[in-house]
């Protein structure tokens, strides 16, 4: 029995996050924070601060071609900058509240018998 528990349990042990997903991570929070998903999804020291500096050179990236790409309509290096300041600092509120009101609407509607309990 426990040969047999051993083989198929064999098939579960693997790493829990893949590489994409780990930089997304770092992409999207911290790069610590993907240092220590990728520390808890298994990988070693050196892949997991790869995958988080990876991440973290991706949101730069990112927001150094958007910076570039607002100035050629914008002209004023300045005012670029604090618009993209400004939406890097107001896109997460403005995601969950419009996100909170979606779901209270959709939660609230009449058509589905039981949408009370979504709402926990």
């Amino acid at each position: 029995m426990s040969k047999a528990m051993a083989r198929n349990s064999a098939y579960f042990v693997r790493t829990g996050a893949g590489p994409i997903t780990l930089i997304m991570i770092s992409f999207g929070v911290d790069p610590i924070t993907g240092r220590a998903t990728a520390l808890a999804a298994g990988h070693g020291i050196v892949a997991g601060w790869g995958f988080a500096i990876a991440g973290d050179i991706l949101y730069y990236a990112v927001l150094a071609l958007t910076t570039l790409r607002l100035n050629l309509y914008i002209s004023d290096p300045n005012i670029t900058i604090l618009i993209v300041l400004a939406t890097m600092a107001l896109a997460p509120h403005a995601r969950a509240l419009f996100s909170i009101q979606a779901n209270a609407r959709y939660s609230l509607s009449t058509d589905r018998p039981f949408a009370a309990a979504n709402l926990l």
